[in-house]
């Protein structure tokens, strides 16, 4: 049963598709991402499109000696050896085995490799890398990086790697998702926030699709207003497919730094009033517990429907006045570290009206070339007439692709006589942005165009 080539039902992603395609310039493709990220998915659809032998094996956490790693690959390979893989009763003969057959072109995918981490298994596998034919090459998808020497398979250009980044959906393909493939569209602004809320990810997509199936607009649209800390869409999902086996002390670090948007060894010490935080970060980012790298200096953050979850557990334990204290200690430990939009977002979550004030005051410039994705979630009555931010929310309809809207509420900026200096911003963005969608005859986009195609490309 494990060693057949499943049929799942998906919406193709050309995109995905083509990237996995170029295997063949390679020995190994890596597909590494948190559960629900559609990594199965990916590999079944290149699979049932390859013409060639595939043998498929799904590892499980019983199969970590050599021996049952070998009974798998031994039936997988069954059909193709015609009968005399089963003589494969342990990796040298597997080798041996694979060498004489040597195929043409052929693939051997292995999915749930994280079942064998650490483990005797993984190592064989290692070993069976190491000798492949030259016709035969590995696909394997896995929660965690596994211990093969991936640098060394980099620098020989024999690696083609595929990350969460990679497998996430963007805001088209999540827009073509709903109104091609399970032909419920979603409006611009309910698109907006579901991109937001999932970003991308593929489990959340379809856990939402289920939980509002064939009702009315307003409907879907009153679930998509409760997504959040409290929400429980995804919290059985996370609970038991990717919490299932993390250690109590490791969930309890996550719980308590969900309060911070920006994640570093230091911010988190200080939350905690510990030390060590950074190798903890680094666990996560190596089990890859939503956990995403920030830049290059070792900030992470938690993806957001994970980092909801762990509020919403965080607020069970310390309740909401409890989380709120939390929240206005993660700001001040962010401002401190300069980094005011973080800030900003945990004094809003925190309701400290009177700080968010003096932020804005101070820091709006700066704060406004932020996307503040947040902002439409979490906004609150007090920030609803600040031009900063409302210049920001212009900024993020652009960056969203929401063009008619954006130029609407550049308009609106740029018609207020109040903040000369935001106004002026909002009239310059409008026209370039106006420039851009609707150049004159017999001329191509302004000047702008390229800016704001790798702007809006970049956000996306």
């Amino acid at each position: 049963r494990r060693a057949a080539v499943p049929h799942l039902e998906s919406m193709p992603v050309e995109r995905l598709s083509d990237h996995l395609g170029s295997i063949w310039e390679h020995r190994l493709a890596l597909v590494v991402a948190p559960p629900g990220s559609g990594k199965s998915t990916l590999m079944a659809r290149f699979a049932e499109a390859f013409d060639g032998p595939v043998a498929w094996i799904r590892c499980d956490r019983w199969d970590t000696a050599p021996s049952a790693l070998c009974i798998q690959l031994a039936a997988a390979f069954e059909p193709w050896t015609d009968g005399r893989s089963a003589a494969w009763t342990d990796i040298d003969l597997v080798v041996a085995g694979l060498a004489e057959w040597d195929p043409v072109r052929a693939l051997l995918v292995i999915d749930d490799l994280h079942a064998l981490d650490g483990s005797a298994a993984e190592t064989c596998l290692e070993q069976l890398l190491d000798h492949l034919p030259a016709g035969l090459r590995l696909l394997a998808a896995s929660r965690t990086q596994p211990a093969f020497n991936l640098s060394r398979l980099r620098l020989a250009g024999a690696l083609l790697e595929i990350g969460a980044d990679d497998l996430r959906l963007r805001t088209w393909e999540v827009e073509r998702l709903f109104r091609d493939y399970y032909r419920e569209p979603l409006g611009p602004e309910d698109l907006a926030r579901l991109v937001h809320w999932t970003e991308g990810w593929a489990a959340g997509l379809q856990l939402f699709h289920l939980a509002t199936q064939g009702r009315p607009a307003d409907e879907r649209r009153r679930v998509l207003g409760l997504l959040g800390p409290r929400s429980r869409l995804a919290r059985q999902y996370l609970a038991q497919n990717a919490l299932d086996r993390v250690p109590d002390e490791l969930r309890a670090v996550m719980v308590h730094t969900s309060v911070s948007s920006r994640l570093s060894g230091r911010i988190c010490d200080r939350l905690l009033g510990r030390t060590g935080s950074e190798e903890v970060l680094d666990e996560l980012q190596r089990r890859c517990l939503f956990t995403t790298q920030v830049g290059e200096a070792g900030d992470y953050r938690y993806h957001e429907v994970f980092r909801s979850h762990l509020q919403g557990t965080l607020i069970s334990e310390v309740g909401e006045e409890g989380a709120r204290v939390r929240f206005r200690a993660a700001g001040d430990v962010l401002m401190e570290e300069g980094t005011a939009a973080e800030a900003l977002e945990a004094y809003v979550r925190a309701e400290a009206w009177e700080v968010v004030e003096q932020v804005l005051e101070d820091q709006g410039p700066t704060i406004a070339e932020e996307p503040l994705r947040w902002l439409a979630v979490h906004a609150r009555e007090p920030l609803s007439h600040d031009p900063w931010l409302a210049l920001a929310g212009a900024r993020r309809l652009r960056a969203e692709g929401r063009f008619e809207d954006a130029a609407k509420a550049y308009a609106a900026l740029g018609a207020d006589t109040r903040h000369a200096g935001v106004a002026d911003l909002a009239r310059r963005e409008r026209a370039e942005l106006l420039t851009w969608l609707h150049p004159e005859p017999g001329r191509g986009p302004g000047p702008a165009a390229s800016c704001w195609t790798a702007l809006h490309q970049a956000c996306l």
